[in-house]
């Protein structure tokens, strides 16, 4: 199954190029490649099925550009145009395993990653929200929705510096705790600063 998914890979990921924001570097094509760069770590140490990891991360998002206009969650948009484009591609169970992955990859809809592959992209896609990397797209995305400082802080301590509860891998965490610690750092300087 591994050689089924690994062939269909270039035209899935010009598929999935159609609906990701190429100029988007907060959870467009920067990110993509982030992430990818993620799994690549995580799967180095953890295993699991590599072309499979592949789909996953250029899947994940790709409803993403969709989630406003419909009201829907984005993993949920991400499977349904998955599965559009795979359903005469691959077999039931091997879709099953990606559907499973887009939509437990974000912990806001409320889904727990069960297979390897599903965690390590859950995991890699939260570590592109920590660290340095992770400063930079909060600051852009609360400038980018017009917010000030006090936003970027409020976001850090209700989401980012919870993250680590929601890393699933032994090797994810050990990445996770020293990018988080970047966090406390920002956070706690500009928190400082403004005091």
């Amino acid at each position: 199954m591994d050689a089924v998914v690994e062939s269909i890979l270039p035209d899935l990921i010009e598929y999935s190029k159609k609906f990701i924001d190429l100029s988007d570097d907060i959870h467009g094509l920067g990110h993509i490649h982030r992430v990818i760069s993620n799994t690549k770590k995580i799967h180095a140490i953890e295993g699991g099925n590599w072309p499979l990891i592949t789909s996953l991360v250029w899947l994940h998002d790709i409803g993403r550009i969709f989630e406003k206009s419909s009201k829907k969650h984005h993993a949920i948009i991400s499977n349904a145009l998955a599965i559009e484009f795979l359903s005469s591609k691959i077999d039931q169970e091997m879709i099953d395993q990606i559907s499973h992955g887009i939509l437990a990859h974000s912990f806001s809809n409320g889904q727990e990653a069960k297979t390897l592959e599903a965690k390590i992209l859950s995991d890699a896609d939260k570590l592109d929200a920590l660290g340095y990397i992770g400063i930079y797209r909060e600051c852009a995305y609360q400038a980018k929705l017009n917010l000030g400082i006090n936003a970027v802080i409020q976001h850090s301590d209700t989401k980012l510096l919870k993250l680590l509860d929601k890393i699933y891998l032994p090797y994810s965490k050990k990445l996770a705790k020293k990018r988080i610690n970047i966090i406390k750092w920002f956070r706690n300087g500009l928190f400082d600063e403004l005091n």
